[in-house]
């Protein structure tokens, strides 16, 4: 039989394959038949004909559907009947289909979250130097920012009249004085004013006063700020130098609010820099910061990384991937904290028995009374794979397989979906382990059902699921600068682009902003995981806030604008979309039904022509 594309009105197409397949699939379906002598079936004789898309069609001869033009079968051949909801198959329409089933099990499950961040310094491995008393900079040993220098060496020499006085009183005091606390003053004074022990005892043994005091590093690193010159004069408390210990830095990303259920402290990222291509880092989330910035809609998450060789470098942008590992109700676990005590100051100090932390002295607590460990729901979650599953709106619903005397059939049946951790769905409800759903093939038979018209994913409550209430209404000025990003966004849904959907969302974002609804409406679809995330309801909401901005003002928008309809969306509900072009690109359905739908009007001609068709409701 030829494939091609039939009509079923002036501008409603159903894709080829998806006919042939059925078609070809309806030929196998169990049924009486007789064959020839070289083993072709061949139609009993006065056998009466019908159409597999409308089966209200029955003739007494082979030939084309009065109404779609595709190929009579005869009507022996039709599906056999089945319980309301059911499909039964035999095994040559199973193959011809490619139906694939795949047991449902309990397995370990994770939720990858991709995050972006920048290098900074480790805010406690920072020594800021100032003067502890008034001076002049004599010399600069140290002379510009970038410059290592390890614990001890010298960094400025300087000269102060309060300096050679603190001498002076010592020196007087070992001299003239015959009590023996007399130099403690002036030799706690020197050492408050950062002179050594050697210095002191040096100025004791020879008896004379140093002109000059060397400020020496406190501690190893890079000098990272200078704020001082030769000849300087400076007072108390002027910073001199800042020095960065890089040896250990903080890599800070920033996480979707979305995201944060799934981030926990104590788990591991794996961090690539563009500069050190190849290289992979691993680090452990220290912190997620308490607040929420309301322009980004992001949190900060901390990761200390040890960095030996120095290759991390502050201000450079690294990604990272985290896998957060699920348990059987979709929570997070952290398999590294179970058990674990953990420092209520420093989460980063985590020990197997109580005891103190090293670094404020507090008592350490139990990681699940921090909320950084499970203390229930540790088991596997129950899994399927995403192929599985039809979305449309609030609806999830898998086709599970059952076996019979009479072979396989297919019933669906609505489920309730967790995460998805990537490409499998975690199931809180609706199915059992050991059952079997169909991962490959299931759009085929939910087709199959509705031209039977009988319960299929597309029935149900589709207005119920997309009315969501947000109200979201925007101007035709707002409108004409949203336009370009909403015109690649549905160019990318209709060819199944994730990251090109992505990167539209952004454009209108920069547009938007971050407050309002339709910023909160576009985080929502940046947030999602999938396509099937962006697509149902959150683009149909946000079409429906285009087509009637520009309804509200068609001599705002320069070019041609097509109202398109596809009527398979939401069951009998349908849904409407904008396209700068009249070849259809079905946006919900993407290469599934890329042509599914129909022009309804060019809503900026102002000629008042409508392609042959009138507006649908909606």
């Amino acid at each position: 039989m030829k494939t091609k594309s039939f009509k079923i009105s002036s501008f409603y197409t159903i894709p080829a394959g998806l006919v042939a397949g059925l078609v070809l699939g309806y030929f196998l379906f169990s049924s009486p038949k007789s064959t020839t002598s070289d083993g072709q079936t061949e139609p009993s004789a006065g056998a009466m004909w019908s159409c597999a898309m409308h089966p209200q069609v029955q003739l007494p001869e082979a030939g084309p559907c009065p109404i779609c033009g595709m190929d009579l079968i005869p009507l022996s051949e039709m599906p056999p009947s089945t319980a309301s909801g059911d499909l039964q198959l035999s095994d040559q329409a199973r193959a011809l289909a490619a139906i694939q089933t795949t047991e449902v099990k309990k397995g370990t499950a994770e939720k990858e979250i991709r995050l972006f961040g920048k290098v900074t310094y480790d805010e406690t491995r920072l020594k800021t130097i100032s003067a502890r008393f008034p001076a002049r900079i004599e010399k600069l040993f140290v002379n510009a920012t970038g410059i290592s220098v390890k614990e001890g060496d010298h960094l400025a020499s300087v000269y102060s009249k309060d300096l050679l006085a603190a001498q002076t009183d010592l020196i007087t005091a070992l001299k003239f004085s015959n009590r023996q606390d007399a130099t403690q003053g002036p030799r706690e004074q020197l050492r408050q004013w950062g002179f050594s022990a050697e210095h002191i005892n040096e100025i004791e043994q020879k008896l004379e006063a140093q002109e000059f005091l060397d400020i020496d590093a406190p501690i190893g690193g890079t000098v990272v700020g200078k704020s001082i010159q030769e000849g300087d004069h400076v007072n108390l408390g002027d910073n001199f130098f800042t020095i960065a210990d890089l040896t250990h830095v903080w890599i800070t990303f920033d996480a979707y609010e979305s995201d944060l259920p799934w981030i926990h402290y104590g788990q591991e990222i794996t961090i690539n820099a563009e500069a050190n291509p190849g290289k992979k880092i691993i680090g452990k989330v220290s912190l997620i910061y308490p607040e929420i910035d309301p322009m980004s809609r992001t949190a900060k998450i901390r990761v200390s990384i040890p960095n030996p060789d120095q290759l991390l470098k502050p201000g450079q942008f690294v990604r990272g991937i985290l896998r957060a590992h699920l348990n059987e109700s979709g929570g997070v676990v952290v398999p590294d904290l179970s058990g674990k005590w953990v420092s209520t100051m420093h989460p980063e100090i985590v020990k197997d028995q109580p005891g103190s932390c090293d670094v404020c002295g507090m008592e350490l607590v139990p990681a699940a009374d921090m909320g950084l460990g499970p203390k229930t729901g540790r088991g596997e979650p129950l899994l399927v794979p995403s192929s599985a599953i039809l979305q449309t709106g609030k609806r999830a619903v898998v086709y599970v397989e059952t076996l019979d005397a009479y072979g396989p059939s297919y019933d669906g049946r609505e489920v309730e979906l967790g995460v998805r951790a990537g490409d499998q769905f975690v199931i809180l409800s609706g199915l059992q382990e050991g059952e079997r759903v169909v991962s490959q093939g299931a759009f085929k038979i939910d087709s199959a059902l509705q031209i039977q018209a009988k319960p299929s994913m597309m029935s149900g409550t589709g207005r119920e699921a997309r009315d969501t209430g947000r109200g979201i209404s925007l101007t035709a000025e707002r409108a004409v600068e949203l336009m370009p990003g909403y015109l690649a966004l549905q160019k990318a849904l209709a060819e199944d682009d994730l990251e090109g959907s992505k990167a539209a969302l952004n454009t209108i974002i920069e547009i938007t902003g971050h407050t309002g609804a339709i910023p909160e409406l576009i985080h929502s679809m940046l947030a999602a995981d999938d396509l099937e995330g962006i697509r149902r309801p959150k683009f149909d909401e946000l079409s429906s806030a285009m087509i009637q901005a520009v309804r509200s003002d068609t001599h705002a928008f320069e070019g041609d604008l097509y109202l398109m309809h596809c009527p398979m969306v939401y069951g009998q509900t349908g849904a409407d979309w904008i396209q700068s072009t009249e070849q259809l690109l079905n946006p919900y359905f993407g290469s599934q039904m890329l042509t599914c739908g129909n022009v309804q009007s060019n809503l900026t001609s102002h000629e008042g022509h409508n392609h042959g068709a009138q507006e649908g409701n909606r």
